[in-house]
């Protein structure tokens, strides 16, 4: 609980935008989605979503289910790629059981001793189901500006 207090904080003085507490647990998660790929962590990762999640990953060139997004995490744990990452919240809404969030990743996966920086960005929608939140939609894209 400190730790969660501790990152609102820490949210809320350095972008300015109030954050309640959904949205600091919700944003807690954020940061373990990313944790847990980082690692490798298949088993946790899958678990921060809903069995009926649809939503539009990065890698894919269409909407996808739950069974599509631990692939990125298998090749974590298997060696095959390294993520690095800065995460920047850019804010989150409330409603009823359902708390909306957005951020930007800064990105380095390396796969065969190749680097490659990106810039993505990240909307996730989580439920509370229970005593738990777990994603139910999503939508990433690239983060840049389209002049």
């Amino acid at each position: 609980m400190k730790k969660l207090l501790v990152l609102a904080w820490l949210v809320v003085n350095a972008g300015g935008a109030e954050m309640g507490k959904d949205e600091a647990a919700v944003w807690a998660q954020e940061e373990n989605y990313w944790k847990y790929l980082k690692a490798g962590d298949v088993t946790k990762y899958l678990e921060l979503w809903d069995e009926g999640f649809r939503g539009w990953p990065c890698a894919l060139m269409e909407p996808a289910g739950k069974g599509a997004v631990g692939k990125m995490v298998e090749d974590v744990r298997d060696g095959k790629l390294k993520v690095n990452y800065q995460l920047k919240y850019q804010g989150a809404a409330q409603y009823e059981g359902l708390v909306v969030v957005h951020y930007g990743v800064e990105q380095t996966l390396e796969r065969g001793g190749q680097a490659t920086p990106m810039r993505i960005k990240i909307t996730h929608t989580w439920k509370r189901i229970g005593k738990q939140w777990k994603i139910v939609g999503g939508m990433c894209g690239r983060w840049e500006s389209y002049q």
